[in-house]
């Protein structure tokens, strides 16, 4: 909802809660029909969102004291003691990597970097310990930060996943900064692959977006000879990281603390998704990923089934997911993960920072509910964590003083999101002057910070699916299962939400060993045929 009401916003249009209805507000003359049918589909979303936020935080973050150093908000803190091994550490370097195609200005790019160096602290945030031996944030002048942008004048393209491996392969020094870095491939005369690397210690997938529009914005009117109009920002991150250090015992954070304690009560529930393979007993990030694009006439049947409940997309596919996991273990008490921007505050809405907050969605269950019922909880839970969304994840991980296991991530192993896809679109196919920009298209490097990953997307009607999953874990085959089951059991639901759960999954593992026979019937004849061509 939050980057739905972002491209509202980009419009012109406002929306606002008027008794439990949607008011609408449009500076222009018509609002444009794709977006009034955007508004008509998620109406239920975002009168519930909006509805939710009622009970957020009203907050004004002031600027914080100047200072040699200043504390790390508490996702800073847990992630510098992550990125304290190697491995992990390379887990979490977030790349933006674009084809350009056409006369590139090096000196209008170098500007545009240089320039969001000089708006963004936190791209000149360097991350080491005090001399009371505690880790804390030092923002560095751009004179002492050094950055500058790498060329290689002559890549084939051979070469060119090679370079981008690397690039995404090769740790920070948190300590030493830059925090971010930007390589130049060119290869050929007029085309060449972008990459740009920043580590989520100073990063989200939100800043992401807002880094490639600004850096965009800035070398089009640098190239065409004009002045870019970037909003100002009153604060920065450290100004933040100072107020949310200081707001963690006030008493709606404690109210908000109450309630995620009481969430994760009793024993905490350990999924098991490994099935031919043993768990290593060390964490690995090895990953690959796997895509399906369910087709436009079961997208809208979907939404429309969902519209129905009042129900979001997003919640809709989480509710699909549980069902998944639940067919594939059967666990009736399960926890994912999915991330929340954390950008309440208008101050925050264009910085570039780590202020992404985790939601940890414990929802429990009976194999005798009926989807729909299933898809209720699943409401209810998501708009419980909306509203209490405030309280940092990691302070919560404390708080319940889980023990650790060095095999697994700290109370999920399955991560969900529902990706924005407008700003994405926004960046490749705006003019940037001369270069026609693509998102590049080439094999990455794929790391897995989860067991699963399941990364939706919903473009121009349809739904697209994309699941990363540690290869250490599962196997591709089991992979590719998954990704089939979650389509039948979208189909499934679509025709009759009221199937129980354990319905639902009999009848998939009545189809499964249906197709297992056929494909068995199918060998016999083959090896029949190959004995009869050899007589």
């Amino acid at each position: 909802m939050e980057y739905l009401l972002k491209e509202l916003k980009d419009n012109n249009i406002t929306i606002s809660l008027n008794n439990n209805d949607l008011k609408v507000g449009f500076s222009g003359k018509t609002i444009p029909e794709a977006l009034i049918a955007k508004i008509k589909e998620n109406k239920n979303a975002l009168v519930e969102y909006l509805g939710s936020l009622n009970h957020k935080l009203d907050f004004e973050i002031d600027k914080a004291t100047v200072s040699d150093n200043y504390p790390l908000s508490s996702s800073q803190r847990r992630l510098w003691v992550l990125s304290q091994d190697e491995s992990a550490s390379i887990a979490y370097n977030m790349p933006g990597i674009y084809f350009f195609e056409g006369n590139l200005n090096i000196i209008s790019l170098e500007y545009a970097f240089n320039t969001l160096i000089n708006r963004h602290e936190s791209l000149r945030t360097v991350f080491r310990e005090d001399e009371n031996e505690l880790v804390r944030q030092y923002i560095y002048s751009p004179e002492k930060l050094q950055f500058s942008i790498s060329y290689q004048k002559t890549v084939t393209e051979e070469d060119l996943q090679k370079c981008i491996h690397n690039e995404l392969t090769k740790p920070f020094d948190l300590a030493a900064g830059p925090l971010i870095r930007v390589n130049l491939f060119n290869t050929d005369d007029k085309k060449c692959v972008l990459v740009y690397i920043m580590h989520h210690i100073i990063s989200d997938g939100w800043s992401l977006n807002i880094l490639t529009s600004e850096l965009l914005s800035l070398y089009e009117s640098h190239n065409q000879g004009r002045q870019a109009l970037l909003p100002p920002l009153r604060i920065q991150y450290k100004d933040y990281a100072v107020w949310q250090q200081s707001s963690l015992n006030n008493e709606i954070l404690s109210v908000q603390k109450k309630y995620w304690l009481k969430q994760f009560e009793g024993k905490l529930p350990v999924m098991e998704l490994a099935k031919s393979k043993i768990r290593p007993k060390i964490r690995t990030y090895s990953g690959k990923t796997i895509t399906r694009e369910i087709n436009s006439d079961l997208s809208k049947e979907l939404k429309i089934v969902l519209q129905q409940q009042s129900s979001s997309l997003f919640m809709g596919l989480l509710a699909i997911v549980y069902t998944l996991l639940y067919k594939n273990t059967g666990d009736e008490d399960i926890i994912v993960g999915s991330p929340i921007a954390g950008r309440e505050n208008i101050d925050l809405e264009n910085q570039i920072g780590f202020y992404a907050n985790t939601l940890a969605l414990r929802t429990q269950f009976n194999r005798e509910d009926s989807f729909s019922k299933l898809l209720g909880i699943v409401k209810r839970v998501t708009m419980n964590a909306f509203e209490f969304q405030h309280y940092p994840f990691d302070e919560l991980i404390e708080a319940l003083s889980i023990m650790r296991d060095t095999s697994r991530n700290v109370l999920f192993d399955v991560w969900v999101v529902l990706h924005n896809t407008v700003m994405k679109k926004n960046m490749t196919k705006r003019s940037v002057g001369l270069p026609e920009i693509t998102g590049y298209q080439g094999d990455q490097h794929v790391i897995s910070k989860f067991d699963l990953l399941f990364g939706f997307s919903d473009t121009d009607g349809q739904i697209n699916v994309a699941i990363d999953y540690n290869t250490d874990i599962l196997s591709h085959k089991e992979a590719e299962n998954l990704i089939d089951q979650f389509e039948k059991i979208l189909t499934i639901i679509i025709k009759n939400p009221s199937l129980k759960l354990l319905d639902i999954a009999q009848m998939m593992n009545e189809d499964e060993k249906e197709r297992q026979k056929e494909h068995l019937q199918n060998v016999r004849m083959k090896n029949l045929t190959n004995l009869k061509n050899r007589g």
